[in-house]
């Protein structure tokens, strides 16, 4: 949510809070604002009483974020700062890693193939014959 421009933010905002609770919104949006600039969110017992979560975005090539990577842990037995300090920068790691491998993963040639063949290529007779990967 913290990676959308802020019109389509605010228009799935308004969806889900309503648009007649506006301080809530400006709340919302400012911690969005403050997770954007940071480049990961905590959720400290906010979704779940006794669940604290801190996640970070994987993003493809361009920079765009396309999914994210949380750790969720029990609040009684993790401390907010052992989450922060010990598995954040971990979880940032483990991101970046795959956001520099899809990176790499969209920087390969692509070739479109017809649908015929492409049924063909993922049937298992012609996955054997190609040493069982199939790449489209």
């Amino acid at each position: 949510m913290a990676a959308l421009q802020l019109g389509v933010r605010g228009a799935h905002l308004g969806q889900r809070i309503g648009r007649g609770d506006r301080h809530l919104q400006v709340a919302v949006d400012d911690e969005l604002r403050t997770v954007r600039a940071r480049g990961w969110a905590l959720a400290d017992e906010e979704l779940a009483p006794g669940i604290r979560s801190v996640a970070v975005p994987v993003r493809d090539g361009c920079g765009e974020v396309r999914a994210a990577m949380n750790v969720t842990v029990h609040a009684a037995e993790t401390s907010r700062a052992t989450l922060i300090d010990d598995y954040l920068p971990r979880l940032i790691r483990a991101a970046s890693e795959i956001s520099a491998d899809w990176a790499l993963w969209q920087a390969r040639p692509h070739t479109e193939l017809p649908a015929k063949d492409r049924a063909d290529l993922t049937s298992s007779t012609a996955a054997g014959q190609i040493g069982g990967q199939v790449s489209v």
